[in-house]
């Protein structure tokens, strides 16, 4: 059995490396050939040695993510109870909690259409994406063109991606979503971090959690111009994602009065201060890519693309022009007060 499994190793790994000429230079997939390797060791109820486990980690986008904000050991766990055949009461016990099962289900059906996404790895190295999501990026960026394109790594991760050093995109995601709009999101995502105003070395461990909540606002509210705004065009054939956020979009002036009574008794009693931060992270939904879109939409619609492109990278700017486009817009409850601006811009002079 172990000489069978390594020999749909060779043949995959000959496939993934060999076929076709890579016009894609940045696009990198060596977690995808030790993702195959282990996953067939372990469907052969074999246990992977702890090298093939640090090869794994040691490859760009799985090590970003482990690095960030996965543990190894969620891999060795998720991976060992999707594909060992040992563990099949296991697996049905543990998929009935949701959570679980959005990884669960998501691994399985990676390696259900293993043939399929060997094949979106050829498309991947001989199709040239990179100018084309670069340029829908640069829409939205402060700048009129690149001189290099992002390094992206491709594994299977969960149905999604991310935007950090190397971009890390889950390779069935890239055949399930929009790739392009999707590829151009964590463009500017990358492009963005080299923009940004704020020390994050001297901010102290009581703004922090603020700090990252409204940076998440701006970064996610203006990247989601990319890839998102276009849903608002034609609601009629969309899926359950994508109406979700669409109606979490239209909750945000709820969510941002929540933000602005948050803010005015911490400028009352500053004792507040870390409690409201907290909340203030807890109420904002989906990682600030709704309500970010909101108050990105409303700059745009009010003060026009230039004014929007000018907060890339500074959060704080991102609140102050939000809060002219709010008042342009004459919806007085959004507006943040200048109670709530007192915090805002206390934070401002400390951190830029």
């Amino acid at each position: 059995m172990k000489r069978i499994s390594k020999n749909i190793v060779f043949i995959l790994l000959l496939v993934l490396t060999t076929k076709g000429q890579s016009h894609n230079s940045n696009f990198e997939f060596s977690g995808m050939n030790k993702f195959w390797e282990i996953v067939e060791i372990i469907k052969s109820n074999e246990v992977p040695t702890e090298k093939l486990w640090n090869d794994l980690f040691s490859t760009p986008g799985y090590k970003v993510l482990t690095q960030s904000e996965f543990k190894k050991e969620f891999f060795i766990k998720n991976f060992t109870l999707a594909f060992n055949p040992n563990k099949k009461a296991e697996y049905e016990r543990t998929i009935k909690n949701r959570s679980d099962a959005y990884y669960l289900e998501h691994y399985r059906k990676a390696d259900e259409n293993k043939s399929f996404l060997v094949s979106q790895v050829n498309k991947l190295k001989i199709s040239n994406k990179n100018s084309i999501a670069a340029n829908k990026a640069l829409n939205f960026l402060p700048m009129n063109n690149v001189n290099d394109f992002p390094p992206v790594s491709f594994v299977i991760f969960a149905n999604d991606g991310r935007g950090y050093s190397p971009i890390v995109i889950d390779l069935f995601a890239s055949t399930d979503w929009d790739f392009i709009p999707f590829l151009a999101h964590e463009y500017h995502h990358w492009y963005r971090n080299r923009l940004v105003k704020i020390n994050y070395s001297r901010v102290n461990s009581e703004d922090k959690v603020f700090i990252e909540t409204i940076s998440q606002l701006e970064a996610e509210g203006v990247a989601d111009q990319v890839d998102k705004a276009e849903w608002f065009l034609n609601k009629r054939n969309l899926g359950e994602r994508e109406k979700n956020y669409i109606k979490s979009v239209e909750d945000s002036p709820g969510i941002l009065k929540k933000i602005i009574e948050l803010l005015e008794q911490i400028s009352d009693n500053v004792s507040l201060k870390r409690k409201n931060f907290d909340i203030i992270k807890e109420i904002v939904p989906q990682g600030g890519h709704p309500t970010g879109f909101y108050m990105a939409r409303m700059i745009l619609k009010q003060l026009g693309r230039g004014e929007l492109v000018r907060t890339v990278g500074n959060p704080f700017v991102f609140i102050h022009t939000f809060n002219n486009a709010a008042k342009m817009e004459g919806i007085n409850e959004i507006i943040f007060s200048s109670r709530a601006m007192r915090v805002v811009s206390e934070l401002e002079n400390n951190y830029l």
